[in-house]
């Protein structure tokens, strides 16, 4: 089966205004309280799943998740869409962080599937009958490393074992794919490869010949999305599945790791936020000592702190206004993600302790954010991947 790329039409995009956007975060608002708490309110740990695919579908016909297609309803306007590439990261955060105050899963998936679908739209291709899409960009040797400032000649590519051959016209890929997240039914897989040295983004038929899965099984947390290592054994690729090469598969590479990390602290951000929440909810009604406990020092201390990371945190994702995707901007979004994610975790944590030994019980929903939270702080980068790439950038510049 091959896909079909058709050039999007390059128009002028009507900017949202700051009413604009306040409308959508409010239309988010509501149906977070209205579609999506109603399926976390059951005895499932992640709740009703089944539910939580209607809703995703809803927020596809809503036009919050976008998707490469220029009849959507979010081509422009969803997470990550094209508004984004003109105005800058700020609604498709916002929006991240206030879907995440209620289900950081949920969030995930606006998230994964907007980051690949920026990438298409950055080069304004539409792909017939592509509505899910995912961004494979991991090998077995963990995230690629994609260049220094001072020696441009670093920039080929380092770490990425995919590779792909000319044959006949069109190209062979090979390799592996690790830590791949997946809507059910996706179509298209984004995949960097090596082709003759440089850099290369082709689009892989998720039905491929050749193109296999491997479910990584049982996970902490963001449980709604597939998981999966994938294997491509010698898959044949039309000529057109190649999207960029050299200088523009690099310049692509760097702007959806830049915008991964940065929605992934704005779902870190909205789930320590809805901790907080509930934390606070719970200690407006629970007494002990002869009074609610939100009157014990103790708990007036882990308020005050997680207040204050969770204010810095959102502080930090505003700074992100207009982005020029280059290696220091990757170096900003390192440590964005690196702080951030540590700031929210703790959090979390500290919130969970409000709740005693109730929060470790699936009745209150902390258990979940704590799970979410921690597969967060390890996805696109380990802590300890990041330090090392923020030091080595450090020294170059």
């Amino acid at each position: 089966m091959s896909t079909q790329f058709i050039k999007m039409e390059s128009e002028n995009i009507e900017l949202l205004t700051e009413e604009d956007i306040l409308l959508i975060l409010d239309s988010v608002k509501s149906f977070s309280k209205q579609k999506i708490l109603p399926f976390l309110q059951n005895d499932l740990p992640d709740g009703d799943l089944n539910k939580m695919k209607e809703a995703i579908e809803e927020l596809y016909e809503l036009g919050i998740i976008t998707y490469p297609d220029e009849n959507s309803e979010g081509l422009e306007t969803g997470v990550w869409g094209l508004f984004s590439n003109e105005m800058g990261a700020q609604h498709s955060l916002m929006i991240l962080m206030e879907i995440a105050k209620t289900c950081g899963s949920t969030a995930f998936v606006v998230h994964n599937q907007g980051v690949a679908s920026n990438i298409l739209n950055a080069f304004k291709i539409n792909i017939n009958n592509s509505k899910k899409i995912s961004f494979a960009l991991q090998d077995s040797f963990g995230m690629p490393y994609v260049g220094t400032l001072k020696n441009p000649h670093i920039n080929e590519p380092a770490g990425i074992e995919t590779r792909a051959i000319k044959k006949d016209g069109n190209y062979i890929l090979n390799g592996k794919k690790m830590f791949v997240y997946m809507q059910e039914d996706t179509n298209n897989l984004i995949v960097p490869a090596l082709l003759e040295g440089k850099w290369a983004v082709f689009v892989v038929p998720a039905n491929a010949k050749g193109v296999n899965y491997e479910d990584v099984g049982l996970r902490t947390g963001l449980r709604f999305l597939q998981l999966n290592h994938i294997l491509f054994d010698n898959v044949e690729l039309k000529p057109d599945s190649l999207i960029a090469t050299d200088k523009n598969a690099l310049d692509l590479l760097k702007r959806s790791i830049a915008i991964n990390w940065l929605g992934i602290s704005a779902i870190a951000t909205g789930i320590a936020q809805g901790s907080i929440l509930a934390a606070e909810q719970y200690a407006g009604e629970r007494y002990q000592g002869g009074t609610l406990i939100k009157n014990h020092g103790a708990i007036k201390t882990l308020f005050a702190t997680s207040y204050t990371k969770t204010k810095l945190a959102a502080s930090i994702l505003k700074g992100f206004v207009k982005i020029k995707f280059d290696f220091n901007t990757l170096q900003t979004t390192a440590q964005t993600k690196l702080a951030v994610l540590d700031q929210c975790s703790q959090v979390v944590s500290d919130m969970l302790q409000v709740f005693g030994g109730y929060g470790y019980m699936q009745d209150y929903r902390m258990e979940k954010r704590l799970r979410d939270i921690q597969v967060l702080k390890l996805t696109a980068g380990s802590p300890i991947f990041l330090k090392k790439f923020i030091y080595d950038i450090t020294q170059e510049s």
